[in-house]
Order: structure tokens, then sequence, then C-alpha cells
């Protein structure tokens, strides 16, 4: 019998490679579970370690992550400056490689940072969101887009717009069963609330997400008693 044969040790690149993605992987666990940025460290090594590698894919992969990272943190995205320039490189080639599902949670975040700022560029992002979800066909791509339409109209003052927005939203969440999603919009219903001066409903509302883990027509009820 021949002598058993040795794997080959990894190269550089796949070794980088394989740091790039860890990295990536852990910005995003960090920044999802404590709800803040992820160290400066992963943020700043996953990439240049990526580079190293030389494997775009891995570059693409890696920026992405990192986009995904940031918009755990309050659902946006930072339009300037290196990380703006990284999130917009992450987008293009998430595009590139017809990765629509991310493609519009990026865009969406980027139309969420722009609200406040450019009612143009909001619309444009909003618009490239929403054709990156309607290629990928995934629910909670689709739902997103009008969360954050509702969410910019909502800044915007334009209450009543947000709320049609925000009703679409909760019936595609309670249709996916995706009962987290339904307690963040009540939170979003009763923010508006709050804008109208109706503190009492706000409460009802704030209190209403506690069905939100099972009890679709109490959900439903809870979300008419709004209107």
């Amino acid at each position: 019998a021949g002598a058993p044969s040795v794997a080959a040790a990894p190269t550089s690149a796949e070794r980088s490679a394989l740091v790039a993605r860890v990295f990536a992987h852990a910005a995003q666990m960090q920044a999802s579970s404590t709800g803040r940025p992820a160290s400066a460290v992963l943020r700043e090594e996953a990439p240049a370690i990526a580079r190293e590698s030389g494997d775009t894919a891995v570059l693409a992969e890696t920026l992405v992550t990192l986009a995904f990272a940031q918009v755990a943190v309050d659902g946006s995205l930072p339009t300037g400056g290196p990380e703006g320039e990284a999130a917009r490189t992450a987008l293009a080639l998430a595009e590139e490689r017809g990765d629509w599902y991310r493609a519009s949670i990026i865009a969406a975040a980027f139309a969420i940072a722009e609200s406040t700022v450019d009612p143009a560029a909001t619309e444009a992002w909003l618009d490239r969101a929403t054709e990156a979800a309607r290629r990928t066909g995934n629910p909670f791509a689709l739902g997103n887009v009008v969360g954050v339409r509702g969410r910019v109209a909502s800044r915007a003052g334009r209450l009543a717009e947000a709320e049609a927005e925000y009703r679409r939203t909760c019936r595609s969440w309670l249709q996916t069963r995706n009962h987290g999603a339904v307690a963040d919009q009540l939170e979003c219903f009763a923010f508006l609330e709050v804008a109208r001066g109706q503190s009492a409903r706000a409460a009802r509302l704030l209190g209403a997400d506690n069905i939100a883990a099972g009890l679709a027509d109490g959900v439903l009820a809870a979300v008419a008693a709004i209107g």
C-alpha cells in the first residue's frame, strides 16, 4: 500500500480569504447581537485582508457582509467617508453578481441615510432597492422596501402615506409569519400616533407587540384600532 496522501497546505491567498470571511462575519454577528457598530479592527482589517487574497469574489463577499453589519445597527448606512464608499462598492458588487437580495437591503439602507438630506437621492435609492427586491422575489426583501418607504415618509412628515405603507408591510410580515418584524412594525405605528399627539393609542400599540408572537387576528385588530 502506498503512503497516505497529505493535504496540501493552504496558500497565502487561501489563508487571506478565510481570515477575511471570518472577520467580516464576526463583525456582522457583533453588530447584530449588540446593536452597536462592530469593532474598528474587524471593519478595517477584513477588507484589507480580502484584497490581499487577490480574489474579487472574496472581496465582494467581505464588503457586502460588512455592509450588512452596519445595517444591523440602525437600518442605515453612511453615505460618505471610507465606510460609505465601501458600502457603495459592496452594492455595486452585489448587483454585478446577481445577489439581488443583499443589493435590495443595502440600497434601502442608503435611502434611509439620505431621507433627511436629499429627497431626490432618497427616491433614487428606493427605486434601486425596489427593482432589486423585485428581481429576487424574496418576501422579506419586498416587505423591507415597503417598510423603508414608510419610514422615509414618516421622517418627511407624510404621516398618512407612512401609515399606508406600514399597513401593507404589517400584513406582508403576518403572511410570512415574521413575528419579530410585526412587533417592529407596531412600534412604527405607535411612533406615528405620538407624532399625531395620540399618546393613548401609542401606548395601546406598544402593548400590542406582546401578541405579535402568534395571534394574527389580534395584531390586525390592533392595527385597525388606529384607523
